[in-house]
C-alpha cells in the first residue's frame, strides 16, 4: 500500500506545467468558474 504523495508545483521533479494548468481548470470549471489564461497560472507576477 502507498503511503506518500508528492507534490511538485514548481518542477523540480517533473515537469508538470500542463497537467497543472488542466487540474486547476477543472476545479474552477466543477464550481461553475470561468477558466484561467494559461500565463496567468504558469508565470504569475512577481510581487
Amino acid at each position: 500500500m502507498r503511503k506518500l504523495i508528492i507534490f511538485d508545483l514548481d518542477g523540480t521533479l517533473l515537469c508538470t506545467h500542463r497537467h497543472l494548468y488542466y487540474a486547476i481548470n477543472r476545479a474552477l470549471a466543477s464550481i461553475s468558474l470561468p477558466p484561467v489564461a494559461q500565463e496567468t497560472i504558469l508565470h504569475p507576477a512577481v510581487l
